[in-house]
């Protein structure tokens, strides 16, 4: 049996702390602890009262990048040296590793891992020996990510049930005045052009695109309101974008784009969705991509299997001008567009889609260019 000194600490400063320190050294508890901690969905880093580093378990390096640092006799310098500087929020980590090591508290983390976004709750803890004195800490990050990506969907989907709601009322009594307008206007038209008054006949016409884009805004209105009748389905990601290729590339030529689509897989891939409505969200994604390379550019199409999850993920990325992220937080919100004759509704109801088949979108962006990422269940 291994001996320890448990220490509970119950004034105000310390109601939190609760430490086992082992008497002995015994090389397979030690052992063990070591395996345990290495193996925990939580990113771990311990250090000494001299800020060197004790142990740094597989997820933390994975997570910030650490994979090839030799922790050995290795500093908080030495490792703060190692992150990515040119992450976003390099300076709010490295500041708050400097600057918190002498009481617990916590900060929330967004960090680049991979191709994506996570979000972590990273937390300091100081370890007391039962002398009450201080002889290191241990940093806790924990991925927050599925929970902070279910928040913005419940907030982005209490903003499309109002939108609906309020497109269900009002979507039938714009609707039917309309068609009388467009109707009598086409009468006049034809009159005019009868008369030889081409000039007001021209007149006509705009009045008549404009009609047609409040008919457009109605049905997209249409589209948040009422249930779709989503069929789900095994369906395959090559075959829909055999489908959407043409479409995607008579687009694409309008404006100078080149279209490229690469597989990081050797077979075709299968996905649980509605192939229609799978294929609206990529028409839309792959408009606005191109859209977004105005003096030309190149449209990659790309697929990959996800290691750790049954997912696969579909990337859209274009080699635009790229978003800030005080836009890309806005992108997704009903009625904001940067398009002179855009609705802001194309993105809001391709996230609703996704979510109604199981899906999710994820959005990154940099100065040439941003990846719109499609999340889908593989199907077996």
């Amino acid at each position: 049996m291994i001996k320890t000194d448990i220490q509970v600490f119950n004034d105000k400063d310390d109601r939190d702390r609760l430490h086992v320190l082992p008497c002995n050294s015994d090389v397979s508890y030690m052992k063990m602890s070591t395996q345990i901690i290495s193996h925990l969905q939580l990113g771990i880093m311990a250090f000494d009262n001299e800020n060197q580093v004790l142990q740094l378990n597989q997820k933390v390096c994975q997570w910030l990048g650490l994979s090839n640092f030799g922790s050995n006799h290795a500093s908080l310098e030495s490792l703060i040296g190692h992150l990515d500087q040119d992450q976003a929020e390099y300076d709010h980590l490295a500041t708050f590793l400097h600057s918190s090591k002498e009481k617990a508290s916590s900060i929330q983390l967004e960090w680049a891992v991979g191709r994506g976004i996570c979000y972590f709750n990273v937390s300091i803890h100081p370890v007391y020996n039962t002398n009450k004195k201080k002889s290191g800490y241990y940093i806790v990050f924990e991925d927050v990510t599925r929970q902070k990506l279910l928040e913005q969907q419940v907030r982005h989907k209490d903003g499309l049930a109002t939108i609906g709601q309020m497109a269900a009322g009002t979507a039938h009594e714009i609707r039917n005045p309309l068609t009388a307008i467009k109707g009598f206007l086409q009468v006049i038209g034809h009159k005019l052009q009868d008369n030889g008054l081409y000039k007001e006949q021209s007149y006509i016409e705009v009045m008549q695109k404009e009609i047609d884009r409040i008919n457009q805004l109605v049905r997209e209105f249409l589209l948040l309101s009422k249930p779709r009748d989503i069929r789900v389905c095994t369906v395959g990601v090559e075959d829909l974008f055999a489908e959407i290729l043409p479409i995607i590339e008579n687009e694409a030529l309008l404006y100078n784009v080149s279209v490229l689509i690469e597989k990081n897989h050797e077979a075709g891939v299968n996905v649980v969705a509605d192939g229609e409505l799978l294929k609206q969200v990529f028409l839309n994604l792959c408009k606005n991509a191109i859209e977004a390379m105005s003096d030309g550019g190149t449209l990659v199409l790309r697929t990959h299997q996800l290691n750790d999850e049954q997912k696969i993920v579909v990337e859209i990325e274009d080699t635009g001008v790229g978003m800030d992220d005080a836009l890309i937080a806005q992108i997704f919100d009903p009625f904001f567009t940067t398009k002179e004759n855009g609705t802001g509704l194309g993105l809001p109801i391709c996230r609703q889609i996704l979510t109604e088949i199981g899906g999710e979108i994820q959005v990154f962006s940099h100065e040439t260019g941003s990846v719109f990422q499609v999340h889908l269940p593989l199907a077996y």
